[in-house]
């Protein structure tokens, strides 16, 4: 038997916790309860931020060797021998199996303790919502059957409070659904190369069929539509395609670069230009073509661009009036600052709405013209273009004040340089 000292920190937990190890350490976590990605980077929900000291573990671990009965095997590294000196004991298989199980064990307090705390806080947030609103309820009823008050005032006030009783409700719902789907769509990671790899089969068997059909309509001229129809989309989707290669490319080794920013912002424009032009978007990009871009990876600046396009792109779509649908890509550097903005003559952003296009699986879209391939989205847009940007030291906002004959626009800010 060897006997360590308390001083010794054999399972790693006070490593873990002067590091702020974020993922689980035994072999068994994983399998038995993997954490989310959302858990994992959330400081307040990741349990593994929630171990507890190895000065508040009590246990202990008795390790006793004996002979084999036979010795028709040679000794193996993996097993224990009764001749092991301390260091031998320790760079063992049968050790670490050891290790791995009562690391586990440390673990699974964590995760269960975690999971209570999270539960206790989530019980006190409801009882907390659930007082606000009878409060609100309270208010209305005492504003309703007071004699002091003038009853056009009166009425003026319940129906404010109703109002935001409403939209306090409404609210509480939504975050709710929005940690729900969140969830769900961290599960998702897994889908996302073999999507990638499958459209690249989809849009080669496309291709196939565009030729193929295309042969035919000089035997049958009714099948020439369709043939140029599927040529068109082929196009557009190998289009989209390449651009993914080289975004994935990009964000595999997304590592802090120089480039120019009308190339960048040009390159994005021409993928959707299939899009801007089946809906009439004249869409310009005025940026000097020498012009710096912020010495960041270049997926990050293409992933806010792509974004802020899109979102301008469909706030035109739905635009009735005969004025002429437009979206104008600026961009300068001021000082030490780069300034990007993106401003569109849509249909705008309501001022109730302002503060909301921040919020994670919000979409305005939601319910669209399902022909409209940007209603689509998953809500996530502005709220992970806002992530990025403040991981790159930036700022993004919706101006209050768009430029002349601009109805929307959103202006970036990044540091032109690494510092």
């Amino acid at each position: 038997m060897h006997d360590y000292d308390s001083g010794s920190d054999w399972l790693g937990i006070d490593a873990s916790k002067a590091t702020n190890q974020r993922d689980w350490q035994s072999i068994f976590m994983p399998i038995l309860f993997p954490m989310l990605a959302t858990d994992k980077a959330d400081p307040g929900r990741n349990p593994m931020l929630a171990l507890p000291r190895g000065t508040q573990l009590i246990g202990r671990v008795h390790i006793a060797t004996h002979k084999r009965p036979t010795q028709d095997d040679e000794d193996s590294e993996e097993w224990l021998q009764p001749n092991m000196d301390r260091e031998s004991l320790r760079d063992n298989g049968a050790y670490r199996t050891l290790w791995h199980v009562s690391r586990f064990a440390a673990e699974l307090i964590a995760h269960f303790d975690r999971a209570d705390r999270l539960t206790q806080e989530e019980q006190k947030n409801e009882e907390a919502a659930q007082e606000a609103n009878n409060a609100l309820t309270r208010a209305i009823s005492e504003i309703r059957s007071s004699k002091g008050i003038e009853p056009e005032y009166r009425a003026q006030i319940v129906q404010q409070l109703k109002i935001a009783q409403a939209r306090y409700a409404e609210t509480s719902e939504y975050n709710k659904e929005a940690r729900e789907s969140l969830e769900l769509m961290s599960m998702m990671g897994i889908m996302a190369g073999f999507m990638t790899h499958e459209f690249e089969k989809a849009v080669s068997t496309l291709s196939e069929a565009a030729r193929v059909i295309k042969a035919l309509a000089n035997r049958d001229p009714r099948l020439a539509g369709t043939a140029t129809k599927l040529s068109s989309m082929e196009s557009t989707l190998a289009h989209y395609m390449d651009y993914m290669r080289v975004f994935i490319g990009r964000a595999r080794q997304p590592r802090a670069q120089s480039f120019k920013s009308n190339a960048q912002v040009q390159f994005i424009v021409n993928t959707l230009d299939s899009i801007s032009q089946t809906h009439n978007v004249d869409v310009k990009v005025d940026i000097d073509p020498s012009l710096p871009g912020p010495v960041i990876p270049i997926a990050a600046y293409h992933g806010v661009v792509v974004n802020l396009i899109s979102n301008a792109l469909k706030a035109l779509v739905p635009k009735i009036s005969k004025e002429p649908r437009k979206v104008r890509v600026y961009a300068t550097n001021e000082g030490t600052k780069h300034v990007l903005v993106c401003a569109d003559n849509g249909i705008g952003i309501p001022d109730y709405l302002r503060d909301r296009i921040w919020d994670p699986l919000y979409s305005t879209s939601a319910g669209a013209d399902e022909d409209n391939p940007l209603a689509s989205g998953l809500g996530l847009g502005l709220s992970l273009v806002q992530q990025v940007v403040k991981k790159m030291k930036g700022k993004i906002e919706l101006l209050d004040e768009p430029p002349p004959g601009f109805v929307t626009a959103f202006r970036v800010t990044f540091p032109l340089n690494e510092e």
